[in-house]
């Protein structure tokens, strides 16, 4: 409306300067479709990283836990059965990729200065090649024929090269592997390993 001077009605102090920190009377343009999909974007990244962080580092911890116990395939954090496995073939990671290894429970059958024959429970039988070398092998003096053992093998087509032979007995004693070092076992230069 236009009053008798010619000016127009206003909300009284409409042209008047608002105080500073003043709430404004104008609502905040609503977010456009690109920038709500931007937002979603950016909170799943985040998500996802948070995940992936967590993740790779409970997978570590895992990973060196099962180092610090001696390997035992890691059976105290993937199923406790495997505590009571007789005998199998696996997959693990190495340097140059992957690797395939056998573990077997049973009693020495036959020995030789180059292999011994290990016969389960349930007459699942294998021979397991003795690496002279050392670098992959056990010194078949720690064991003989009629122990109960527990044997950890390198596999590679049809022949199967023992890593590590550990006693089946009630005390865990590790009779020998190279580098293992374990509870009673020996270390590379044939001397006991830590306690």
């Amino acid at each position: 409306m236009t009053d008798n001077r010619g000016q127009t009605d206003q909300e009284p102090g409409a042209d008047q300067p608002r105080p500073w920190g003043a709430p404004t009377e104008t609502a905040p343009p609503p977010w456009s479709p690109r920038r709500t999909l931007t937002a979603i974007a950016i909170a799943a990244g985040i998500a996802v990283a948070g995940g992936t962080i967590i993740y790779l580092s409970s997978d570590e911890s895992a990973s060196a836990e099962q180092q610090r116990v001696g390997g035992r395939l890691g059976a105290q954090h993937v199923d406790p059965t495997l505590d009571a496995a007789v005998h199998g073939e696996y997959t693990v990671p190495d340097a140059d990729g992957y690797r395939t290894e056998q573990l077997q429970r049973g009693e020495i059958t036959e020995l030789t200065a180059t292999e011994f024959t290990v016969r389960s429970a349930d007459g699942f039988q294998r021979t397991y090649q003795i690496d002279e070398s050392g670098e992959a092998g056990f010194d078949p003096t720690h064991v003989s024929t009629g122990d109960s053992v527990m044997v950890v093998a390198d596999v590679d087509g049809e022949t199967a090269t023992a890593r590590t032979v550990t006693d089946d007995g009630a005390d865990g004693d590790q009779r020998s592997g190279p580098g293992r070092g374990g509870p009673g076992g020996t270390g590379p230069d044939g001397r006991p390993g830590d306690r």
